[in-house]
């Protein structure tokens, strides 16, 4: 008897059971929608824009070709593509002549950067890949990175590799690594973000093309342009990028004293920190990781 009174109570409200049930399937449903919210937001302020600063080649200040080698050249961030399988390796804490073996023409196959984190001196088993294909034009969404080799006034070699954060983007592991992903913003603020940046300093780095491999680097700095400086640093000669960080104070020089590896990607307004106005949301900011 209790039990056909019990089933007729919620024969009554079976309305309010079902709503009840609706509102937590929806919750669980949706929960993962608010990721994509920040990618959307970015996109759509990338097509009414036309391209944002710092992905507009048509600009004076960023010319269509980055071309290796060229003595004075612009910057311009972008972007990436798949992994190798077996590798031959070669081991050495002095980057060059080993990047010597890589190819970064634009008839180069996909190189892949690794980057084990270590948290406190303990390394994480998460592993950020950025990938990407070289080649003398970088469009958003080409696959295609711009690299550029120079020589630094002490003759120290760089070759610096520019990559997009966002979707679609080869440096949107590091740069969610570092600063989180919010409402079409970073989630962690500024002081966080740098904390999150300094945790992983020190951490191994492997660099891949086809079946060779070289190891024993690692990521020893990692320098964030902020808001204020981006204007003037995207409009120095790349060989002066590097030199401007550590003018403004976000570089130690003695980062400079070997040949190395640097990567170059966009960071996204963080809470609480002034927006530049003149850059979208998703180009707020710059990192620069040097690898040895």
């Amino acid at each position: 008897m209790k039990v056909k009174r019990y089933l007729a109570k919620i024969r009554e409200h079976w309305g309010y059971c079902a709503l009840i049930l609706c509102t937590l399937v929806g919750g669980i449903l949706l929960k993962p929608m608010f990721g994509l919210v920040p990618i959307l937001l970015n996109m759509r302020s990338l097509q009414s824009a036309g391209a944002d600063p710092v992905l507009e080649p048509n600009q004076v200040e960023y010319p269509t070709d980055a071309l290796i080698d060229q003595s004075y050249d612009y910057f311009l961030p972008l972007l990436t593509s798949n992994e190798p399988h077996s590798e031959s390796v070669q081991q050495n804490n002095k980057i060059e002549p080993f990047l010597s073996s890589i190819d970064f023409s634009p008839n180069g196959s996909p190189i892949r950067v690794n980057i084990k984190p270590k948290h406190d001196g303990i390394e994480s088993d998460d592993i950020v890949t950025i990938s990407f294909l070289p080649g003398n034009q970088c469009s958003y969404g080409d696959g295609r990175a711009c690299v550029y080799t120079f020589n630094m006034p002490n003759q120290r070699k760089v070759t610096l590799i520019s990559i997009h954060s966002g979707m679609g983007g080869e440096g949107e592991p590091f740069r969610d690594l570092v600063e989180g992903t919010g409402i079409n913003q970073g989630f962690y603020a500024v002081d966080q973000a740098i904390k999150n940046a300094q945790a992983i300093i020190g951490s191994d780095v492997l660099i891949k093309q086809g079946e060779f491999a070289i190891t024993g680097l690692a990521l020893s700095a990692i320098a964030r342009i902020p808001p204020a400086h981006v204007e003037t640093y995207l409009s120095l000669p790349i060989e002066l990028s590097l030199a401007y960080a550590v003018d403004i104070g976000v570089l130690d020089p003695d980062n400079l004293d070997e040949d190395m590896f640097v990567f170059e990607t966009c960071g996204w307004q963080l809470p609480g920190e002034e927006k530049n106005a003149d850059y979208p949301n998703s180009t707020q900011s710059i990192y620069l990781g040097i690898v040895h």
